[in-house]
């Protein structure tokens, strides 16, 4: 008994120390991955808008494919970065998935075609953000997690403002199919820094919030009877239902007011967006732990429909564009947020790469939803009438949070 009591011991002080080539190698991979981990809706909206004319409707359609095969893919994605210590191959693999992927779009433009990369692409999706966070939280263990998802999302931003000036650029120069060989070179890059991990120094109890004492993970059926799960990603799915869709919709008026210019307009909103992500998670990496959880997600969800609204107010392209360091703000507080508090929550379940799963799952039924709604109304009765109904979701949803969610800090 007093022997694995000190054994418990030592695993709680356990050092995680990891290597400067593992450090590279995580920041590296950050920052070259960052804008093709959650997908290329806004991209593939100025594309299909420009370069082959499609309507919004059939436009929606399309972004919401990618978030179905996510929405199909993620709870497998999760278990497999529960139980695999193969994370390197995982990440290898999606990466794999989206240069196929963009040269499906490049080469073909029937919708058939179009509709099969985007699925090949929400594989990817469902498999990359798991596994970063379990990689992470095997590298720095849980005392250095909420600060380093911090610097993650620091890397992240960074390289989404770089990716989204090239594709900008690129795309304005040498038109819109230049914008998928960027993101095909910054996934070829990915592997590169990916080969600096070291998978020895990536301790997989830790990485999964496994129990020190008999490391063995919850039953998926105690664990989703938990109520703060399913009050999280409720949430979840109304945030980014109210969220999911304003980006492309925003895009497809640039398109609308200035074919010419649209992948420059759409390359600004997103680096405007960036920059102030990279600020908000600077900020949140150091302040993190001096307020409760609850407050930086209310503050999140809070900003959605103030943003919606102002689009409905304003048509000229410098103010679309100022509008956009309200989505900069908002999204650079619930990278760090959503993932931290998936953490609290799984504490001695073994199950935190589930639980990211399962967060992802909701964000893609959210985006999925938004997508199609938004893109149906949008088609029928305007633009404005669709953002008023994304911010109707958000207050809707920022009222339900406040009221049943609760405070996951300092659970034990």
């Amino acid at each position: 008994m007093i022997k694995q009591q000190k054994e418990v011991k030592i695993i709680n002080q356990k050092q995680f120390n990891p290597s400067s080539s593992s450090i590279v190698g995580l920041n590296g991979l950050l920052f070259c991955i960052s804008d093709i981990r959650h997908g290329i809706g806004p991209l593939l909206s100025i594309h299909l808008r420009s370069a082959l004319k499609w309507d919004p409707a059939k436009i929606g359609l399309t972004l919401a494919a990618v978030e179905i095969s996510a929405f199909l893919s993620q709870i497998p994605a999760g278990l497999l970065a529960d139980s695999s210590k193969q994370k390197r191959t995982i990440i290898a693999s999606a990466c794999s998935l989206i240069i196929l992927g963009c040269l499906i779009i490049l080469w073909t433009s029937t919708f058939s075609s179009i509709i099969f990369a985007q699925l090949l692409m929400g594989i990817s999706i469902a498999l990359i953000s798991p596994t970063i966070g379990s990689i992470t939280l095997g590298l720095f263990g849980r005392k250095n997690f909420p600060k380093r998802v911090g610097i993650n999302e620091i890397w992240n931003h960074c390289g989404n403002v770089i990716s989204a000036l090239l594709v900008g650029m690129f795309g304005y120069i040498y038109g819109t199919q230049w914008m998928f060989y960027i993101l095909i070179g910054f996934a070829i890059s990915t592997l590169t820094f990916l080969s600096f991990i070291r998978p020895n120094e990536i301790d997989y109890s830790t990485a999964r919030e496994a129990d020190i004492e008999n490391n063995k993970p919850i039953s998926l059926a105690i664990l989703l009877k938990r109520k703060t799960i399913i009050i999280f990603n409720l949430s979840l799915i109304l945030y980014y239902i109210a969220n999911g869709a304003q980006m492309s919709l925003v895009g497809q008026i640039l398109a609308n007011n200035d074919p010419t210019h649209s992948p420059l307009l759409i390359a600004a909103c997103m680096i405007i967006a960036e920059i102030f992500m990279v600020a908000t998670a600077y900020i949140m990496s150091r302040i993190i732990d001096r307020f409760n959880r609850k407050t930086f997600f209310f503050v999140a969800f809070s900003l959605l429909p103030i943003r919606a609204i102002l689009f409905t107010l304003v048509e000229s392209t410098p103010l679309l564009l100022l509008i956009q360091t309200l989505d900069g703000i908002a999204a650079g507080i619930l990278s760090v947020i959503g993932v931290i508090i998936n953490s609290d929550i799984a504490i001695n379940t073994g199950r935190f790469n589930f639980l990211q799963g399962l967060g992802a799952l909701s964000i893609a039924i959210g985006e999925s939803t938004s997508q199609m709604f938004a893109g149906f109304i949008a088609k029928s009765f305007g633009f404005n009438v669709s953002f008023l109904f994304l911010a109707s979701v958000a207050i809707i949803g920022n009222f339900f949070f406040t009221s049943f969610m609760p405070e996951t800090k300092n659970r034990s």
